[in-house]
């Protein structure tokens, strides 16, 4: 308790999932500044490297959303987006111009980086078709009202018992992607029937999707 009292300053504005990102901002910071101590003599090559790490702590914060506050969130990427701005204005109008060499290496530089990230994405596309980790083998479909606790302990017992992956379909908040998800990633449809399951819109749409889809569906009914 002592420990988190005391650095609680690096974390208490974050989400819970981002508790690090205090640290990842402090270490920004310093990166920023010793870049002048480690480039003295080229200011071209010192704007494109600040630049660059600027740029890698937006695409962090736009992909995290790590503040706790909707509006911090916000404010930060537009900050960031500020300091680019300014970054680009001042090369721009002060004139500097960067050396043959350092031409060469940052534009060799961006085409490694560009070609690597495209290659990744292809790759890991190849390896996420060959394996399908994110396939589901059980979803279990159930209305909140009549057996959000029932469903909750059948699925306790199933991955205890069976070792399957299973989820609920209360863990998937958007109904398109929930669809899409019984189409392309779930084997079995399980549908905790209760006299309200019928009635909820997304129940019979999941349902459905599994029908249409060829999925294998199983009912149980309960009084």
């Amino acid at each position: 308790i002592t420990f988190m009292k005391a650095f609680r300053f690096l974390f208490f504005r974050f989400e819970p999932s981002a508790y690090y990102f205090g640290t990842a901002l402090l270490l920004r910071n310093l990166m920023v500044c010793l870049v002048p101590v480690v480039i003295r003599d080229d200011t071209a090559l010192q704007i494109l490297v600040v630049s660059a790490i600027m740029l890698v702590g937006a695409i962090a914060q736009c992909l995290l959303r790590p503040w706790r506050n909707y509006m911090a969130n916000i404010l930060d990427g537009a900050m960031t987006g500020c300091i680019l701005l300014v970054l680009v204005c001042g090369a721009v109008i002060g004139g500097y111009t960067a050396s043959a060499a350092t031409t060469q290496a940052m534009s060799v530089l961006v085409v490694v980086v560009f070609l690597s990230m495209w290659v990744g994405l292809i790759a890991w596309n190849f390896f996420k078709q060959l394996n399908p980790s994110d396939t589901y083998d059980v979803l279990i479909c159930h209305h909140k009202v009549g057996g959000a606790a029932q469903a909750r302990l059948v699925k306790l017992m199933m991955a205890e018992q069976a070792g399957q992956r299973i989820f609920m379909d209360s863990d998937i908040q958007h109904l398109d992607t929930l669809f899409d998800t019984i189409k392309a990633k779930v084997r079995h449809l399980l549908v905790y029937l209760t006299r309200e399951t019928l009635m909820h819109p997304s129940c019979a749409g999941e349902i459905v999707t599994a029908f249409k889809t060829g999925k294998k569906v199983t009912a149980v009914l309960t009084p």
